[in-house]
């Protein structure tokens, strides 16, 4: 069933490629919608949507106006890339999350979470130390 999943996944993508853009983090493929200029604004999306649901809404236009807006899809959900192998936890999202901005360049930003990708956001912080 793994494989068939595989398969019917990467089939689905070949006939609706993604929107967006995908970086590559830690062996992880993330899929990010990113639109506008000025000061860095992170969409992070809830359970059981993606981050094309920011565009759909109309938040990622109204935002996209004064800010650089950067929507991901989170780790396992639309184009991005789940790791497995280990517990997958907010925090686990957080830090790749993270990580992704650092290869995108961004140092800081205004982070929004819409349901379960808050507790994403609140994870977003500094590596501890």
């Amino acid at each position: 069933m793994t494989a068939y999943n595989i398969y019917r996944a990467r089939k689905a993508e070949r006939e609706h490629p993604p929107t967006g853009r995908i970086v590559t983090v830690d062996g992880v493929r993330l899929h990010y919608i990113e639109k506008g200029e000025g000061p860095p604004v992170v969409l992070l999306h809830g359970n059981v949507v993606t981050a094309e649901d920011f565009r759909t809404s109309g938040v990622l236009e109204l935002l996209a106006r004064r800010h650089r807006v950067i929507a991901f899809d989170r780790p396992g959900f639309g184009y991005s890339d789940r790791p497995h192998g280990s517990a997958w936890s907010a925090r686990a999202q957080a830090d790749l999350l993270r990580d992704a901005l650092d290869v995108l360049d961004i140092k800081r930003s205004i982070v929004l979470g819409h349901s379960w990708g808050a507790a994403v956001g609140v994870g977003n912080g500094a590596k501890p130390s």
